[in-house]
């Protein structure tokens, strides 16, 4: 196992526990603290999601690829800016080359990483969706899990920013707690799952 594969696991396995002891501290617990342990288990979505990818993208830029070389989706989602260097590279006079860019193509280039604190904060089935979209993942399981995602992204928010308290029973509560954790397993394993697969794959190349 090489190093990258080594950190993706170990960035899994954090998550994975932490959502293990949620799941058990969810038995038999008050509707307040059922309530607290819905925000924990987004906290684990969207910081497993962002930790997964920065580890990706950090792997990339190791590779130090060509622009010409990288793939397309990932500068189109990370990488806007080299987009503006292509339109104003093109004249009249060099857009019937057979190498209108010259050797911009050539050039190294490093995919901007994700900033932790203000992008994808709201993490649910749109943001993952634009975020296997710019890697090229399979998209399966954002489309079996998306109404479950959004669900908990709206229960963070009405705890997390309003304070407003869930208005269902304790034993049903209790029961979306574990159905949440569940989701949140799933679509992180997912993720990892396509992250080890990421470079054997070429989904970073051209």
């Amino acid at each position: 196992m090489n190093p990258y594969e080594r950190a993706v696991h170990a960035a899994y396995d954090e998550r994975i526990s932490t959502l293990g002891k949620i799941k058990a501290r969810s038995l038999d617990a008050n509707i307040l603290m059922l309530a607290a342990l819905r925000v924990l288990i987004y906290a684990q979505l969207e910081g497993g999601i962002k930790e997964q990818v920065s580890l990706l993208i950090r792997q990339i830029n190791a590779y130090k690829l060509q622009l010409g070389d990288t793939s397309p989706s990932i500068l189109k989602w990370r990488n806007k800016r080299d987009l503006s260097r292509f339109k104003a590279a093109i004249s009249f006079e060099n857009i019937s080359l057979s190498f209108p860019f010259g050797n911009l193509t050539a050039q190294r280039t490093k995919i901007t990483p994700i900033n932790r604190l203000k992008e994808f904060n709201q993490m649910n089935s749109e943001n993952l969706a634009e975020i296997y979209t710019g890697l090229g993942f399979n998209k399966s399981i954002i489309q079996q899990t998306g109404s479950s995602i959004n669900d908990l992204v709206g229960a963070r928010n009405d705890v997390a920013h309003h304070g407003v308290m869930p208005k269902i029973g304790k034993n049903l509560l209790e029961a979306q707690v574990r159905g949440d954790a569940a989701i949140v397993e799933t679509v992180l394993t997912d993720m990892t799952l396509q992250n080890l697969t990421f470079f054997a794959n070429g989904l970073h190349r051209r």
